[in-house]
């Protein structure tokens, strides 16, 4: 595991948080609009791109703590009813949903490079 200091996964996360954004033109849109759950979910991200996740990895770590939240696979999101409709495998996923988490792997690979951090390199599967 690769050992970043926080400022550094907070400022990398905070970037890929925007880039995800403006990606997805997901609301909110701003890093301090989100709740303390979003932001640590971010910066979880960082952590794992920095310890070589794919995408794919990404998307299925995100899944695996959805559901031990308690969430579930639905057609529409739902906050109340916790149903998610991302919450099915990767390769279930619409090109574009697919693209999201590449979109962080991408972004946040970039962000840890810029800060001196070596990034492992996987195959995706």
């Amino acid at each position: 595991m690769v050992q970043l200091s926080e400022s550094c996964a907070l400022s990398c996360a905070q970037v890929v948080f925007k880039a995800y954004a403006v990606y997805t033109a997901s609301v909110p849109s701003s890093w301090e609009l989100l709740h303390d759950a979003e932001r640590s979910g971010c910066v979880a991200m960082v952590k794992r791109v920095a310890d070589g996740d794919t995408a794919r990895d990404l998307h299925a770590g995100w899944s695996d703590e959805m559901r031990k939240a308690g969430w579930v696979y639905g057609r529409m999101y739902e906050v109340d009813g916790k149903k998610h409709p991302l919450l099915r495998p990767y390769a279930d996923l619409a090109h574009h949903e697919q693209m999201q988490y590449k979109v962080i792997q991408q972004v946040a690979r970039t962000m840890l490079e810029a800060y001196g951090v070596r990034v492992p390199r996987r195959r995706a599967r």
